[in-house]
């Protein structure tokens, strides 16, 4: 599974759908009576593919969405937004708290798939936005049904992945008096997802759906948790209702930042980076594999991020956390300057907080850094996607970056299939063959320091 950083994704043809049975019958989980089953909407969507690591391709314009024959419910206004945040699944187990949602769901062109328990909905909808960038939705009733959806929420959270989880609630009237199946949804499942919201006046549907949608899609993705009282989804919505979503930009490095990057790792004896899901996210791998080997710095992969790049690169060292080798952890204790990249530097990978250790200058660069757990602060923080900042890195290290004609350094061989693993001492002074940047002053080293190990005289 995924964490961190989103990436851009493109549009391909439908993926293929799974035949269900055509005498299947859905059964509601609030009354356990047979409910109509629930069909899919005209063709299904394109569901998107992950990426290639060549030029980003401009994505396809939305299909318009029809626009609602008479007044707008709330449930119509809550699928309107879906459908404009890029929603094409809805996963669920049916149940009468939501009708009106479900009816807006099919009118504006989302595929409802009904599943036999909420628990396999919240996963399918998590895997959707895990693999594809783009959220879907799972749906269920009130309370029970919240709750098996709360472990596929969980998920989510953890592995950063977008999606939007609605559940019905019991009518406004009765909030507060014991209702069946009535809890406080938001303070409890809420409490495990991204951002969680009730409304409970139609004037307030819109503008907590725009929160919904940016919440979800903004910084580091996560799932949104919404509780609709039953009443009020069949409720109408002002005629100047508009939901106004703005997606923040993602951060760019500035020159500096790569700059100080770079002469990081290049001025250490024993360098690593520590690359997480999110260069999975931004389908950036190559060009993370492609730094190292200009740099000639080892490759230590987060816990659970194992195919971070490709385990037989010389460069690739393993996986970080539990169940991790114990020769991974001595290294990255070892390590004199660190990169982590994509990183959230959870308790596993970081082996209880202790990596980065005490004495280890490192960066990290992350689409939405945190303060980290660890016993000491960064000393250098870029606020990036992963993609953006190693294409960026890339470019200055071969287009602006003077290296000795005679001790380039060259891309690194792939090693035999057969024959022993070699583990890589790491960078070893890769900053020789980095003698000077431009802008750094003439006859001067990365770091500005004439007559050092870096320079061209070196």
């Amino acid at each position: 599974m995924i964490d961190e950083t989103a990436g851009s994704v493109d549009e391909v043809a439908p993926a293929e759908e799974v035949a269900e049975p055509d005498d299947a019958t859905a059964v509601s989980a609030d009354t356990g009576e047979p409910v109509e089953t629930v069909e899919s909407a005209p063709p299904a969507e394109d569901v998107a593919a992950p990426a290639d690591d060549g030029a980003d391709e401009p994505t396809e314009e939305p299909e318009p969405v029809p626009e609602p024959a008479g007044p707008r419910t709330v449930g119509r206004l809550v699928a309107d937004a879906l459908r404009a945040a890029g929603v094409r699944y809805a996963f669920t187990v049916p149940g009468e708290s939501f009708l009106g949602l479900l009816d807006g769901l099919r009118d504006v062109g989302i595929r409802v798939i009904a599943t036999r328990h909420e628990g396999g909905a919240a996963f399918m909808a998590e895997a959707h936005g895990n693999l594809t960038g783009r959220p879907a939705a799972c749906l269920g009733t009130r309370a029970v049904g919240a709750a098996n959806l709360a472990i596929g929420i969980h998920t989510a959270r953890q592995d950063s992945s977008p999606m939007f989880a609605l559940v019905g609630q019991v009518e406004r009237l009765h909030r507060g008096h014991e209702a069946f199946q009535e809890i406080d949804q938001v303070a409890t499942i809420g409490g495990l997802a991204k951002w969680a919201a009730e409304p409970t006046e139609a004037a307030e549907a819109a503008a907590i759906m725009g929160e919904a949608v940016r919440q979800v899609s903004s910084g580091r993705p996560g799932p949104v948790m919404l509780s609709f009282p039953e009443d009020l989804l069949d409720e109408i919505v002002p005629d100047d209702a508009r939901i106004a979503a703005e997606r923040s930009a993602l951060g760019r490095p500035s020159d500096a930042d790569i700059r100080t990057v770079i002469e990081l790792l290049a001025s250490a004896e024993r360098p690593v980076i520590l690359a997480g899901g999110g260069v999975l996210r931004a389908r950036t791998s190559t060009d993370l594999l492609r730094f190292a080997e200009l740099l000639q710095v080892p490759i230590v992969a987060g816990w659970r991020r194992a195919d971070v790049v490709s385990n037989d690169h010389p460069l690739y060292l393993g996986m970080a956390g539990l169940g991790a080798a114990p020769s991974v952890r001595e290294r990255l204790l070892a390590a004199d300057a660190m990169l982590v990249i994509g990183s959230r530097l959870n308790e596993p990978t970081s082996w209880e907080d202790t990596v980065p250790g005490a004495s280890t200058p490192w960066a990290w660069v992350d689409i939405e850094p945190h303060r980290p757990f660890g016993p000491r602060d960064p000393d250098v923080t870029v606020t990036a996607d992963a993609r953006t900042f190693l294409r960026a890195a890339n470019e200055r290290l071969i287009g602006r970056a003077v290296l000795d004609a005679d001790r380039r350094v060259e891309p690194v061989q792939r090693r035999p299939a057969a024959g022993p693993r070699q583990q890589p001492a790491g960078a070893r002074g890769a900053g020789r063959y980095l003698h000077r940047l431009r802008g750094a002053g003439t006859g001067g080293c990365a770091r500005g320091q004439r007559g050092c190990r870096h320079s061209a005289a070196a």
